[in-house]
């Protein structure tokens, strides 16, 4: 079924669903997902730098070129794998 139309359709649904069902999710747990957002709002300067010292963190590898040779083995490793749609 590789590069079929029908293929084309089922990751196109299957796409959707990752994208509506997050919010949907959100939407019948409002109490909890405002309890979640309240956590975050506590400790969004922890999140903040974390974020930051991440994006700093993948700047230099990407400019010591390691990022690039861990790229290379990640998909060594995963090349051979089929998805099962």
């Amino acid at each position: 079924m590789p590069g079929s139309p029908a293929r084309g359709a089922l990751l196109g649904l299957f796409y959707c669903l990752g994208l509506g069902v997050p919010f949907l999710l959100v939407a019948i747990g409002f109490g909890w997902a405002s309890v979640a957002v309240g956590f975050l709002r506590r400790h969004i300067r922890a999140i903040n730098i974390a974020g930051g010292v991440m994006l700093i963190l993948i700047g230099v590898l990407m400019v010591s070129g390691i990022w690039t040779i861990w790229i290379y083995q990640l998909q060594a490793l995963i090349g051979g794998v089929t998805l099962p749609i």
